[in-house]
């Protein structure tokens, strides 16, 4: 499979693209002859974004330039070995020349036993917090809970549901609060939707962290925890990658927030004018609700007692422990306003 092949003066936008619109989540970047010069993953562009670096760059800033590769010729049993031992899951062909042939992706040989590194790359449950109210999208979220409000074909946590389930995630656990009884009288045990679902029932309101003290069990693998009110299509297989090549113990997914100053700033010393910025724009990382918890951490969170994300994060960062962040370029959207909601609704309706 070749897809879309990216040149020296490719942009990281284009990048994105031919990542986006790749099934093995990589491209390559060939030069004006054909010849490989490297290969640009997902976990490149978000750690190039995290540098500071502009969607507007030259791909070959991020690139890499020494990948793993596999000659023209080599067989299944090769190719098996290299992805097995490198950990990857995709890999360029190339002949004697370094002139690129084709890009093989991990199924393309899981006769050879190579299918259970991709098995096992994934979260061992996820966590969504729904037991919120909803307070500003009242009259709608009176008789509804806020996740269940009908977003496009389907109310917006079932498009959260058949996501994970799509992602190969066996079981789910939904924190429920406020008007609880109708998501699980809608979901039930998730066998209609192709997943195992349990509830975690909040007899006390536990904020957005509080209710992992409550699994049954705890996984030696990492979770996914989503909170119940947003809509993305980031790639939490990628997601995963992050955090397990990062070594933390978690890592929040944030979103680019530009704020437009329609003024001109004007930077003064005393009463001296320095200089006039003309309508700056400030960008921020914002937390986006979206996590990967370590069972460490899991295990930390005290029982029946309010704790907040931000809590557990800042808790953690004070013990010196490692905390990264996951730069979504994706779409993402929460329905926190009536404004977002109807910007979704919006948006799905150009999406289905």
């Amino acid at each position: 499979m070749k897809g879309k092949l990216l040149l020296p003066e490719s942009t990281v936008m284009e990048a994105i693209s031919a990542v986006e619109n790749s099934p093995q989540r990589m491209t390559v970047v060939i030069d004006h002859e054909g010849k490989l010069l490297g290969t640009v993953t997902d976990g490149d562009i978000r750690r190039h974004i995290l540098r500071g670096g502009s969607l507007n760059d030259l791909v070959v800033i991020l690139m890499n330039k020494d990948p793993i590769t596999a000659s023209l010729g080599a067989t299944k049993n090769t190719i098996s070995f290299l992805m097995s031992k490198n950990n990857i899951i995709s890999i360029p062909i190339i002949d004697k020349n370094r002139y690129y042939i084709e890009t093989i992706h991990i199924t393309d040989v899981e006769n050879f036993g190579i299918k259970s590194i991709s098995s096992k790359n994934i979260f061992s449950c996820a966590v969504i917090m729904a037991g919120g109210e909803g307070n500003r999208l009242r009259p709608i979220t009176e008789d509804i809970p806020k996740p269940m409000i009908k977003i496009g074909k389907m109310p917006l946590l079932e498009y959260q549901i058949k996501s994970l389930a799509q992602l190969g995630i066996k079981k789910v656990y939904i924190a429920i609060n406020y008007l609880g009884e109708f998501i699980e009288n809608y979901f039930g045990d998730g066998e209609d939707f192709g997943i195992k679902i349990k509830y975690l029932r909040e007899d006390l309101k536990l904020g957005t962290a509080g209710p992992l003290s409550l699994l049954p069990e705890i996984s030696e693998k990492p979770i996914l925890v989503l909170n119940g009110d947003i809509y993305t299509t980031s790639n939490f297989q990628s997601l995963y990658t992050f955090h397990e090549d990062s070594g933390s113990v978690i890592t929040v997914g944030v979103v680019d927030y530009k704020i437009d100053i329609p003024y001109g700033i004007v930077e003064v010393d005393r009463e001296e004018v320095q200089r006039i910025i003309e309508k700056p724009s400030q960008s921020y990382l914002c937390n986006a609700g979206i996590y990967v918890i370590s069972p460490d951490v899991i295990k930390s969170v005290e029982k029946n007692t309010l704790t907040n994300m931000t809590d557990l994060v800042q808790t953690f960062i004070s013990r010196g422990m490692k905390v990264n962040v996951f730069p979504i370029y994706e779409y993402w959207s929460d329905i926190g306003t009536p404004k977002d909601l109807e910007n979704l609704r919006n948006k799905l309706l150009q999406i289905e």
